[in-house]
């Protein structure tokens, strides 16, 4: 069975002396398809089965096994592998759907995420924590656990000062965070409930003073990874790579 389906390479493996086996995020779900001869400089698959680029695809489907006939590059974002803590980042956004995504699944929406994420990445429009930022939370909601911001869990207060709980993903008054959580400054919390509720078309459509963003950035790692419950090494490798500038 011959399918065509456009998709981003989240991941690859080398394997043989010139082939490669690479993890395809497609609108509809995760594919694993071999690409026999991809690695040789004559091959015309070449540049569309690296990592990070996003390809139109013509794939044979045997059982459960899928090889890539052809490809062709519709967006490399070359910019990224000129920075090492950009190409880090895209990575871990690599990793993260990854995580999430499997076969037969509707990736429709975290594809176009994760593109947008590479793209504004490709700019100076946002800067990387931001991005970083809005990639987590819209993941984390599209994953299903949307945070509840809207009031007090514990009492139903809409203002005052507030803490958000990584674990149970809602905010706290003062009077009922039972911990200090992580605080959320009024501005955090607007650009978070952004984020998390706006049609995906506006998701980007907000500004938020640099003193803020490390804020919302500390609260988006912390629910995601939390949620996830899963060690990312790109993530860890990523920061490691922010304490050091």
């Amino acid at each position: 069975m011959m399918i065509k389906t456009t998709g981003l390479i989240i991941r690859e493996y080398l394997t043989g002396e010139n082939d490669r086996i690479v993890a395809i995020l497609t609108p509809n779900g995760l594919v694993r398809a071999f690409a026999k001869g991809s690695r040789k400089l004559s091959n015309s698959n070449l540049g569309a089965t690296q990592l990070l680029c996003f390809s139109s695809f013509d794939l044979s489907k045997s059982k459960d096994t899928y090889t890539v006939c052809s490809a062709k590059a519709i967006e490399i974002f070359f910019e990224l592998r000129n920075n090492i803590t950009k190409l880090a980042l895209a990575q871990y956004f690599c990793e993260a759907v990854k995580y999430f995504s499997d076969e037969d699944d509707d990736c429709s929406e975290v594809l176009r995420l994760t593109l947008n994420c590479l793209k504004f990445l490709c700019t100076d429009k946002f800067k990387e924590p931001l991005i970083k930022a809005i990639f987590e939370l819209r993941l984390t909601c599209i994953a299903g656990y949307t945070p509840d911001l809207s009031c007090c869990v514990g009492c139903g207060n809409e203002d005052g000062r507030f803490f958000f709980s990584p674990i149970d993903g809602g905010i706290y008054c003062n009077n009922c965070a039972p911990v200090r959580y992580i605080e959320m400054p009024s501005a955090v919390l607007l650009a978070a409930r952004h984020i998390c509720y706006s049609p995906f078309d506006r998701i980007f459509s907000f500004k938020l003073e640099d003193k803020h963003i490390p804020s919302l950035t500390k609260m988006s790692e912390k629910f995601f990874v939390t949620q996830a419950d899963h060690k990312f090494g790109t993530l860890e490798f990523y920061n490691s790579l922010q304490e050091k500038i």
